[in-house]
C-alpha cells in the first residue's frame, strides 16, 4: 500500500513540475477543474475564451465507481446557454485570428507538438481513464508515450498545410473573414479523425466550437477532452472551445444556434 502511495505522489509532483512550466493557463476562478488521480475522481469542465468554466446550469455527467470496478467521474453537462457563450468567444476572436495572417497562425499551430508532449503524465492518466482502470489490480506503469504518439500525429498535420503566400498579405476584409465554424463528433473519436478536419480549418483562420457527445454516463472517455484542453491553451482565448454533452440535447442546441458569419455546424 506505501508503495502504491509513493507511486502516485511522485507522479503528482511531476505533473505539478509541468504545471509550474506554464504550458497551460492557470483557471480564472478557484474551484476544482480536475481532481487528483489520488482521489480516484476525475473532473473536467467546458473550455471557453481561453479558460476551463463550469456550465451554465450547473449539471454534469457522472460515472459512479462505488464498488471500486473503476475510477469514477464527471464532464460537463452543455446547454443551450453554453452553446451561446462559446459561439460568441469564437466570434469576438475571429477578426484577430484572421489578421494574424497564414504564417503566424502556422507557427503558432508549430508549438502545439510541443505543449502536448509536456503534458505527458496528464495524457497519460486520461488514457487509463478511458480504460476503466480497475483500482483493486495492481497499479500499472503509465504509459508516457501516448502523448509522444499524439504530437507526431499533429506534427505530421501541421507539416502537410500549404505553405502561406510569400510577401505582404492584403488584410482580410470584414465581409471576406473566415466564419465561426461548429463541429460536433465523439467523445471516444480517434484524435486522428477531429485534427485531421480542425487544424486546417485553424490555419485558414477559422475559429471553433467544438462539442464532445456522449451517448450516457455509464462509460465517459476524457483523452480526446484533454488533448483538444492541451491544443486550445496553445492559440489566443476564444479560437477553439471545447464543450461537452449528451446529442439530444447540446447537439440539437449546437445545430440550432445560428449568428451573423458562422457556418452551420458539419457533424462528424
Amino acid at each position: 500500500m506505501r508503495r502504491r502511495l509513493d507511486y502516485w505522489l511522485e507522479l503528482i509532483q511531476i505533473s505539478h513540475a509541468l504545471q509550474r512550466q506554464d504550458v497551460m493557463p492557470r483557471p480564472p476562478y478557484q474551484g476544482v477543474r480536475r481532481e487528483p488521480m489520488l482521489q480516484e475522481r476525475f473532473m473536467f469542465e467546458h473550455y471557453i475564451d481561453g479558460g476551463w468554466c463550469p456550465p451554465a446550469a450547473g449539471r454534469y455527467l457522472t460515472q459512479g465507481s462505488e464498488t471500486g470496478g473503476g475510477l469514477g467521474g464527471s464532464v460537463a453537462r452543455a446547454t443551450a446557454e453554453d452553446i451561446v457563450a462559446a459561439c460568441a468567444a469564437a466570434q469576438l476572436a475571429s477578426a484577430d485570428w484572421v489578421r494574424r495572417g497564414r504564417a503566424v497562425r502556422r507557427a503558432e499551430l508549430g508549438q502545439i507538438p510541443a505543449r502536448i508532449a509536456a503534458q505527458a503524465v496528464m495524457l497519460a492518466m486520461a488514457e487509463h481513464w478511458d480504460q476503466n482502470w480497475d483500482q483493486g489490480d495492481s497499479a500499472p506503469g503509465l504509459e508516457l508515450q501516448c502523448a509522444e504518439r499524439q504530437a507526431s500525429l499533429v506534427r505530421d498535420i501541421v507539416r502537410t498545410l500549404p505553405s502561406p503566400p510569400v510577401g505582404r498579405q492584403r488584410p482580410a476584409s470584414p465581409s471576406q473573414s473566415p466564419a465561426v465554424v461548429k463541429l460536433a463528433c465523439a467523445a471516444d473519436a480517434a484524435p486522428s479523425e477531429l485534427f485531421q478536419t480542425l487544424l486546417p480549418l485553424l490555419y485558414d483562420g477559422r475559429t471553433l466550437v467544438v462539442l464532445l457527445l456522449y451517448r450516457n454516463a455509464e462509460h465517459l472517455p476524457v483523452r480526446l477532452l484533454q488533448l483538444l484542453g492541451i491544443v486550445a491553451a496553445a492559440a489566443p482565448s476564444g479560437v477553439l472551445n471545447v464543450l461537452t454533452g449528451l446529442g439530444a440535447e447540446a447537439g440539437v442546441a449546437l445545430m440550432r444556434q445560428h449568428f451573423t458569419g458562422i457556418e452551420p455546424a458539419p457533424v462528424r
